[in-house]
């Protein structure tokens, strides 16, 4: 971490962004940005996570972890206009246009977890958003969602090798469809060392208990898109709550209906939200 503020001041000269303007986008004062660039102070994580968004860069890059980084400095990366260029070839039904594109900018230095967050997962809110207006028909919102699925396949994130990884178990509610978000999740904790066990649609519960059990699981990710997966998915977390054995488990949820009103109201027992 000795050049986290080195790197910081370069990224943010590299943007043309004054300590002022950093500050008050953090809600700090400006000596607390030229403490950071002077390695005198560390911002905490969600300090980092603002960092990220206003300066455009993944935090691994600001963290120093990144292999892409200098390139990632010195040519920032247009994520909007990546997003808008895409989902207008998708929508056109270009998909050898689409995929050429996304390998062009992964070499001019698009971090692939970037892709992922700001470009893919918001293409396919804004792809669900059609279909539920009736905008955009199924047929079109399966083919989108098939060729973002080869392209997340193809795409290969760079992978920690670490000597005991943890371990996540990944599914879906039962019935629930949508995988896409799960699966890019899977290769995100891959990509920072951990082991996955990803299972798809909701097993049987015994089942689900039994793996958790066998495999030593550390953590379970649950992804929900639509609401009415949500009561379904209670009831498998309020039943492993119960079980002595899964105390020391960790739950997330995320996905789409995981920014649904109450959810941490109606889903008490979950240790995170994403």
């Amino acid at each position: 971490m000795k050049d986290f503020g080195k790197r910081l001041k370069k990224i943010r000269k590299s943007r043309n962004i004054s300590q002022r303007e950093l500050a008050d986008y953090l809600g700090v004062g400006q000596s607390t940005i030229a403490n950071y660039e002077n390695n005198l102070r560390f911002p905490n994580m969600q300090k980092l996570r603002l960092l990220s968004e206003y300066l455009g860069v993944n935090v691994e890059l600001i963290l120093g972890s990144s292999l892409l980084s200098e390139k990632q400095i010195n040519n920032p990366i247009e994520i909007e206009k990546i997003k808008e260029e895409l989902f207008s070839l998708l929508m056109s039904h270009q998909e050898e246009e689409a995929k050429e594109h996304i390998e062009v900018k992964i070499k001019e230095g698009l971090d692939p977890i970037d892709l992922y967050e700001k470009v893919f997962r918001l293409i396919l809110q804004d792809v669900g958003l059609l279909w539920e207006k009736n905008s955009l028909g199924v047929g079109t919102e399966h083919y989108i969602t098939a060729i973002i699925s080869d392209m997340i396949s193809k795409i290969a994130l760079k992978k920690q090798i670490l000597p005991k990884p943890k371990k996540v178990l990944l599914m879906n509610p039962e019935s629930e469809g949508h995988y896409i978000g799960i699966k890019m999740l899977k290769n995100i904790f891959e990509s920072f060392g951990w082991k996955t066990f990803l299972v798809g649609n909701s097993i049987p519960f015994a089942d689900l208990a039994r793996m958790l059990r066998e495999n030593k699981i550390d953590v379970l990710a649950l992804s929900v898109t639509l609401n009415e997966y949500i009561n379904p998915l209670g009831y498998i977390i309020s039943g492993l709550r119960e079980m002595k054995e899964f105390s020391g488990l960790k739950i997330i949820v995320g996905g789409q209906a995981s920014h649904a009103k109450d959810i941490e109201k109606t889903l008490p027992e979950v240790d995170y939200f994403i």
